[in-house]
C-alpha cells in the first residue's frame, strides 16, 4: 500500500516530483532573470530621476518632450514618425 502511494505521489499526483524538479526549476530560473532585468531598469530610472531633478535644463527638456509643455507665446508642433 505504501509503495502504491509513493508511486502515485511521485508520478501521477498534480504536484508530482517530475513537475517539482524540472518544470518548477525552469520557471524559477526564468523568474530570476526577470528579476535581474527589472532591478537593472529600476537603477536606470533612479539614475535618470537624479539627473533630471539636479539639472533644470534637463528637467525642462524632459517636460517639453514628454508632456508637450511650452512657454507662453510658443507653439508646439508634434511630428510623428
Amino acid at each position: 500500500m505504501t509503495a502504491i502511494m509513493v508511486v502515485w505521489i511521485s508520478f501521477f499526483d498534480r504536484y508530482n516530483l517530475v513537475r517539482r524538479l524540472f518544470r518548477d526549476g525552469r520557471d524559477y530560473s526564468e523568474l530570476k532573470s526577470e528579476k535581474a532585468y527589472y532591478l537593472q531598469k529600476i537603477e536606470e530610472v533612479k539614475k535618470n530621476k537624479e539627473e533630471l531633478f539636479s539639472n533644470n535644463a534637463k528637467l525642462e527638456k524632459f517636460a517639453r518632450e514628454k508632456y508637450y509643455m511650452k512657454k507662453d507665446g510658443e507653439d508646439v508642433f508634434v511630428v510623428e514618425k
